[in-house]
């Protein structure tokens, strides 16, 4: 009796009804005796029809109101560019006043459009209810148009009406008479009239249970839709179970198997349809080989994902958007490996062009993930500036609205402005402290991808632990295992190495730096999870180079320290490891590490007997001779052992 039977919703501007008096009306006004359901139909018809009048209209005023508004913007970041310090000085308060009150128009057009998203989510729910096949197609449609605005909020909505229908979700019994038992007569539908529906539903579902990192619930209920019959529908089913295989500890493996799949399903859709879905099945399969360490096999699906869009492109036949999308995502990732592999003017070119399409079509987010990327490829190449500048500009793009990516431009800009002290190249202007503003964005970079972005959270982790690390070992250490562990979850096979390998490294620099030899201790347990079988199936040569000549670096010690038994295993850790990175993958290490892992080295080797290093560098000569990517590199280190 105390709660009001009537109450206002969070935006105050529309009302509901109590749930126990909503459920006494339902009982009452839709009697148990519609034995054939007419007026429960005709009066869930009837909301879904209001709603959607009520959204529609809001729509249109909201149509009518964005393309002002995003003049205006467009306007702002064309002004932008010309410097800060110049626009401080010109700005009046006329700008001041400008730019507030387009602020002010910004976030009441996003209270507006979340308005509309609660009256769609409700006109579907009603939908669903009193039409079964135009209440799930409504679902697709409006998950699609979600997703491709980037409105993680109304795909969450969406999301949680759907739950309730379908099979595994809310018990039928606990939601009131009438909505249980459509809901029921929903589930029933499904797999026998609804099978279509159910397929375009479910593959829908698995997509966004995947984006959630819902793996097992994603795989669950791919394993309960009707396997697709249509050729378009399979190659998405198949697709799905890759990325979802691929995230799963694991079932890495099956990922590149469901991948290779979904590429035959793509070979049997007609022109112009095939071109497209072999593109995209390349560049998935290019995505599988990154995470499990085959770069050359990933630079050539990528080139075959390239060719494949470029089939499209008929003489005469109009350069669709979703073609030029394509396109400019295909060259975005590869650009990614191109600056991975070293190849940096190759890099630079892909992405400049994929910054191109994407400005041009207005994708705005993706011009930002683009602008990323190209932060990325510059920062390998060790040209700071450059890579900060792209940084910026990407920052300035996603605006405070995408939390999740900022959490990877952040951690970007952390890391880069970590390495540029490194390298006496002067990003900031005093007197701002470089080594204080990576930190801080580290952290800003930590709680954001920690909420918003869980698949970029392991290599938020890694970077907290090298910027951290440098100056407080035991900070640096708790990162770097906490970034394993959580990579390990997600199935991140670059930062589950990386950071295993970065553990161990930074666990012997500061037992040498503190004189400390209970950090040596702390190498052991890791060393367990390099013989792991999960992580037996990643490559990363790159990874296990440095992983090997550090297992060196510790043996050579013991030897040197009286164990001579220990000789034979840092030799042949030096010998495997060396070649390894060599192969012309280098992120940001690799073969630029040689030379100073091999002065290391040879210190080590100055200090054995004689004859022992005669014996060295006659098995290393023999040993890397035969190897074409290392006999260049190597052989002419082996001088420094004469």
């Amino acid at each position: 009796g105390r709660i009001p039977w009537i109450r206002p919703r969070a935006n105050n501007r529309y009302v509901t009804l109590h749930d126990a008096v909503a459920e006494e009306l339902a009982q009452r006004v839709i009697s148990l005796n519609d034995t054939d359901k007419r007026r429960r139909r005709s009066l869930w018809e009837r909301a879904a029809g209001i709603y959607a009048k009520q959204a529609d209209e809001l729509e249109g005023r909201l149509a009518a109101r964005l393309p002002d508004v995003d003049r205006r913007l467009r306007a702002l970041d064309e002004a932008k560019p010309d410097g800060a310090d110049r626009a401080e000085a010109a700005a009046t308060d006329s700008d001041t006043a400008n730019e507030a009150e387009l602020i002010h128009e910004v976030a009441d057009l996003d209270r507006r459009q979340q308005e509309l998203n609660q009256l769609r989510a409700a006109q579907l729910f009603y939908t669903l209810l009193f039409d079964f096949a135009a209440g799930s197609q409504q679902f697709v449609d409006l998950m699609e148009q979600a997703r491709k605005r980037h409105d993680i909020l109304f795909e969450d909505l969406l999301a949680f009406q759907m739950q309730r229908f379908l099979p595994g979700g809310a018990d039928e019994n606990t939601l009131g008479d009438t909505i249980g038992t459509a809901i029921k007569s929903f589930r029933m539908w499904l797999p026998r009239d609804g099978r279509y529906n159910y397929v375009q539903v479910g593959l829908e579902m698995a997509s966004y249970l995947i984006d959630r990192e819902h793996l097992d619930a994603a795989l669950k209920l791919l394993g309960e839709i009707p396997e697709p019959a249509d050729h378009r529908d399979h190659y998405r089913f198949r697709n799905l179970q890759g990325n979802a295989c691929l995230r799963t500890p694991g079932r890495v493996r099956e990922a590149g198997d469901c991948f290779k799949q979904a590429l035959a399903d793509a070979d049997l859709l007609p022109e112009p349809d095939r071109h497209r879905r072999r593109a995209d099945a390349h560049k998935e399969l290019g995505y599988y080989y990154r995470n499990i360490g085959l770069w050359e096999n990933a630079d050539e699906a990528y080139e075959m994902a390239r060719d494949a869009i470029l089939q499209t492109l008929s003489p005469g036949s109009p350069d669709s958007d979703p073609d030029r999308a394509e396109r400019a995502s295909i060259y975005s990732n590869w650009a990614y490996l191109k600056g991975i592999g070293g190849w940096y003017d190759l890099g630079i070119n892909l992405v400049d062009s994929a910054i191109t399409i994407r400005s041009r079509l207005g994708r705005r987010h993706e011009h930002a993930i683009s602008c990323g990327v190209k932060g990325e490829v510059y920062r390998y190449q060790r040209q700071f500036k450059a890579a900060w500048a792209a940084y910026s500009e990407a920052e300035q793009l996603f605006g405070e609205a995408s939390a999740s990516w900022l959490g990877v431009i952040y951690q970007e800009q952390a890391i880069c402005l970590f390495q540029s002290i490194q390298a006496g190249v002067h990003l900031l202007d005093p007197p701002t402290d470089p080594a204080k503003e990576a930190e801080m964005l580290i952290l800003k970079a930590l709680a954001l991808c920690r909420v918003f972005n869980t698949r970029a959270y392991p290599s938020a982790l890694n970077r907290a632990g090298r910027i951290f690390g440098a100056t407080d070992p035991d900070r640096g250490l708790r990162y770097l295992l906490l970034a394993a562990d959580k990579a390990q979850e997600l199935s991140d096979g670059w930062f589950l190495l990386a950071s295993l390998t970065e553990y161990a490294e930074l666990c012997y620099r500061a037992s040498a730096e503190k004189k400390d030899p209970r950090y040596l201790e702390l190498i052991p347990p890791v060393t367990e999870r390099w013989l792991s079988p999960e992580i037996a199936e990643l490559q990363f040569p790159e990874l296990r180079g440095r992983w090997q000549i550090l297992q060196g670096h510790l043996a050579i010690e013991k030897a040197i320290a009286g164990d001579e038994a220990m000789l034979d295993t840092a030799l042949n850790n030096y010998r495997n490891g060396f070649p390894l990175i060599t192969h012309g993958w280098v992120g940001s290490y690799g073969t630029s590490a040689i030379p100073a892992e091999f002065k290391k080295f040879s210190k080590f080797a100055w200090r054995l007997r004689p004859e022992v290093r005669v014996h060295w560098r006659e098995e290393l000569y023999q040993s890397w001779s035969v190897r074409p990517e290392s006999a260049t590199q190597l052989l002419a280190l082996l001088e420094e052992l004469y």
